[in-house]
């Protein structure tokens, strides 16, 4: 920090800031998110894991909402990395999904459905991070104030990994009924998303009940549409039955 910066306090102790880092708690200066910041290793955050991981899952099973509100205002060394939190779970939900032979019994919801279309939705979603870039620009529009495209990505981010992570808890009882089971595994998704969206918009039900709807209606219009554009280019190249609905 230099001369003509004003000291701060700390996003994540309070502690006074004199420099670039919090003496208590090592936190950084807090900066305006930016992708050129978020970008650089990413690569290795996802092959290192560290204590804040039990403090996020905490707070993304607690308090989802005032989690990301910490990392917009610069409360970060002390919790996951969103885009690897997001990734890592994602990965173990797949892998489980798979160990346990569930693909068709959780994702598609039907028996014996045609493997390559079970594989092609179970892994779809690795596709989140392309899936989400429409529903992050209008989720800044609609946040008072607002936020920009990539602080909403990251809010999305938090999201979807407390999503997976409920997804790999409900694991288990994959044995219940096939109908059960598929709209429990299926239901974790709106109802999560609901609870962290409606903390993040402004004030008032209707309003936060509508913005909350409508993310989430482009959020499976977009998920949709490309899932549509994949299977098609599958049954022209004759890798999924042209019978697959």
């Amino acid at each position: 920090m230099n001369s003509a910066e004003q000291p701060v306090d700390c996003p994540h102790c309070g502690h006074r800031i004199e420099q670039r880092y919090c003496p208590a708690c090592g936190e950084q200066v807090a900066k305006p998110l930016r992708l050129a910041a978020l970008l650089p290793g990413v690569l290795d955050q996802l092959l290192e894991f560290e204590y804040p991981l039990a403090r996020t899952l905490k707070a993304l099973l607690t308090k989802p909402a005032s989690l990301v509100q910490r990392f917009w205002a610069g409360d970060r060394k002390h919790f996951t990395h969103p885009f690897k939190l997001c990734f890592w779970a994602a990965t173990i939900d797949f892998a489980l999904v798979l160990a346990l032979d569930a693909g068709d019994r959780l994702v598609v919801g039907v028996e014996n459905a045609d493997e390559p279309l079970t594989w092609l939705l179970s892994f779809g979603q690795y596709l989140l991070f392309l899936y989400l870039i429409p529903t992050a620009w209008l989720l800044g529009r609609l946040c008072q104030p607002r936020v920009t495209p990539l602080a909403a990505y990251v809010a999305l981010l938090y999201g979807f990994a407390g999503v997976h992570v409920l997804k790999i808890l409900i694991m288990p009882f994959v044995l219940l009924p096939y109908d059960f089971i598929f709209w429990i595994y299926r239901l974790v998704t709106p109802a999560y998303l609901g609870w962290l969206l409606f903390n993040l918009l402004p004030a008032g039900i209707f309003s936060r009940l509508w913005r909350t709807a409508l993310l989430y209606l482009v959020f499976v219009g977009f998920q949709i549409a490309v899932n549509s554009l994949l299977i098609t280019s599958l049954r022209i190249l004759g890798i999924v039955d042209a019978g697959t609905q």
